[in-house]
Parts: C-alpha cells; structure tokens; sequence
C-alpha cells in the first residue's frame, strides 16, 4: 500500500532534477551582454549619428590651409606659341588660402625670348624677318579651387599630400606691339611638403589678342611651370 507513495516521490524528484538541467543550460544574460544587445542595429542601417560626410571622409587634412599665405617662386616653358621664338619664363606668386579649398592668387611674370633655328636661317639666308611678335611679361590675378585632396605613399614611413586644382581669372600680356587683356586659366597638382613647404607642376593658358604688324589673331600662351615655395600664418 506505501509503493504508490514512493513512485510519486521518484516523478517528483526526476522533474526537480530535469527542472535543474534545462536551467543550467539556459544562457545567462550578463550586463555587458544586455550593453551590447543595445549597440546592435541591422546591417542595412546607418547610426543615426553618422552622417554621410563622415563616412566619406577617410582622413583629415596633414596641413590645413585655411587662412594662410602661400608665396612661391615659379619657372616655366611656354608650350603653344610662335614657330620662331623659344620662350623661357620666370615669376613669382602669392596666394591667400580662404579656406581649404578657395584660394586668391596673384602673380606675375618674365618671360625671356630668343629666336630658334628656323628663324635664324630664315633672317641669314633670305634677309626676311618673320611677322612675328612675343610676350616680355604676364601678370593676372585668378581664383582658384581644390577639386579633391589625397596622397602618395613614397615609403612605409613617408607620405606625400597633395591637391589637384583649378584657377580662372583675368590678366594682361605685355607684347612687344603693345599690351593685351587677356583670360587665365590654369590646372595642376600642388603637393604639401610637411607644414610649411609646397610645390606645384601645372598648366596655365593665356588667351588673348594678338596684334602684329601685318596681321592680328587670338593666340594661346600656354605655359608649363614648377613652382615651389612656402605657406605662412594660419592655425598653429
């Protein structure tokens, strides 16, 4: 008569025991667990806190420009031109950084000229000086803008920033029949030597109107130049 009495206390120390081993495998939420389940978001959603400049940005200027002076001395070829002349230019320029991509610049130029070849064959063997006319000086003033800024990776250690730009504006082309107005426009790479030092390879074209002695037309001094010189001012 007492065997009904101990099964039922075998069941209910078996559903005791299972009771233990569901428990014992059930995963214990820690703090740091519950931290992370609220950092977690679906991998098709932005943090509402990053916005897409940020995310685009992958780093930050070495050298900002903002507000500073930028001088350089420059040396360069003119590319497009006379037949007879060969062209050689130095100058010298100042731009003022507003920001780190907007710039004002103002420079101006020497250009020293000699006859090629050609034209001294032409002058010794038949006595006829060619209709030509060169520039003595260039001077212009130009707004100019950085399209994007990057680097090259010259070594493990060692990198090299830079900016690729633009520049329009206006100018004057002093001519030996007189001097001309003429458009600016410019491109190239401008590379940031640690903080103060800067070198730039560009193109600048000036467009204007060409009066010779027996003709006039609109002519292109395109110019390939080297410049290099220092930034000043600005934030320490």
């Amino acid at each position: 008569m007492t065997y009904p009495k101990y099964n039922i206390a075998i069941l209910a120390l078996l559903a005791m025991a299972s009771v233990s081993v569901l428990a014992a495998d059930a995963p214990v939420e820690t703090p740091l667990d519950a931290q992370l389940q609220k950092l977690t978001m679906p991998s098709n959603e932005l943090p509402p806190s990053a916005s897409f400049e940020k995310l685009y940005s992958v780093q930050s200027r070495e050298s900002g420009l903002s507000l500073r002076h930028e001088i350089t001395a420059s040396f360069g070829k003119s590319l497009v031109g006379q037949d007879f002349v060969n062209s050689f230019e130095v100058s010298g320029s100042y731009r003022f950084h507003f920001t780190d991509r907007w710039s004002l610049g103002f420079s101006g130029t020497y250009v020293n000229n000699s006859l090629t070849k050609a034209a001294q064959e032409l002058i010794s063997a038949e006595s006829i000086y060619p209709d030509i006319v060169y520039a003595r000086y260039l001077a212009d003033a130009t707004v100019g803008y950085n399209l994007f800024y990057g680097k090259f990776r010259l070594s493990m250690d060692s990198v090299l920033y830079f900016d690729q730009y633009l520049e329009l504006g206006g100018g004057v082309v002093g001519l030996t029949t007189g001097q001309q107005k003429a458009v600016v426009a410019g491109a190239g790479l401008a590379f940031w030597i640690g903080k103060n030092g800067t070198v730039r390879l560009g193109f600048k074209d000036y467009i204007y109107d060409e009066v010779r002695r027996l003709s006039s037309s609109v002519e292109n001094n395109l110019e390939f130049h080297l410049d290099v010189g220092l930034l000043l001012g600005g934030k320490s």
